[in-house]
């Protein structure tokens, strides 16, 4: 490891979910199907990564750190015109329409376009400006992936595996020949998560949530 860039935000942001389709496939769940985000989802996309991020890493940053991340960085404002942006790529998890599974309780819903439930996002970042000047990566050949959350609900049923997936295979459509992320560097559960999807530790980079300073492990893996 050598260089530690900084951002100021929790995670790093930046092709156009319009400009290459996504066709909607099926995950390794026959209740769950994938597809490119739009901006209609932004609402249900900000509940479901504000709610996720709050429950598993609000304890490691102050409550106004908490509160001005969620209101600024994750707000449905800033989901929708991140979505919107050329360089991001938004993939969902939802539900299939002809599910026959219990459903969860209304109040506890995400609901995405199509009134779908929303399980899972991930979110790829083409020529991303957080790419940490390391010699495994050139930001003109890789992408990162900045975000990928699962709902808490449905934690253990593959989805954050066929997020990865599509993920990768968006990259490959891309022309992209490696994938990156960036994982804090205290979330073990995360990082063994990636080391079994074949990820490899290769740098690290900081970051702050206002007066809070984290570090992030840079993980690679060739597409």
């Amino acid at each position: 490891m050598t260089t530690t860039p900084t951002s100021t935000r929790l995670e790093p942001s930046q092709a156009d979910p319009s400009r290459s389709s996504l066709p909607a496939s099926k995950s390794e769940s026959s209740d769950c199907s994938i597809r490119l985000a739009t901006a209609e989802d932004a609402p249900a996309v900000s509940k479901l990564i504000s709610e996720t991020w709050s429950t598993l890493f609000g304890y490691s940053v102050s409550k106004q750190d908490l509160d001005t991340y969620l209101s600024t960085s994750l707000s449905p404002e800033t989901i929708r015109s991140e979505i919107q942006e050329s360089n991001n790529v938004f993939i969902l998890a939802v539900t299939n329409s002809h599910s026959t599974s219990t459903p969860t309780p209304s109040g506890g819903r995400i609901k995405g376009e199509g009134n779908e439930d929303i399980l899972g996002v991930s979110q790829l970042v083409v020529n991303s400006k957080s790419t940490p000047s390391s010699s495994t990566l050139d930001p003109e050949t890789s992408i990162e992936l900045q975000r990928i959350y699962i709902s808490l609900k449905t934690h253990g049923k593959g989805l954050g595996s066929s997020l990865i997936r599509a993920s990768e295979e968006k990259g490959r459509e891309l022309g992209r020949k490696q994938i990156w992320l960036g994982v804090w560097e205290n979330n073990e559960k995360a990082l063994k998560f990636y080391e079994k999807c074949e990820f490899k530790c290769v740098d690290e980079k900081v970051f702050y949530a206002g007066s809070s300073r984290r570090r992030d492990l840079v993980m690679v893996k060739d597409l």
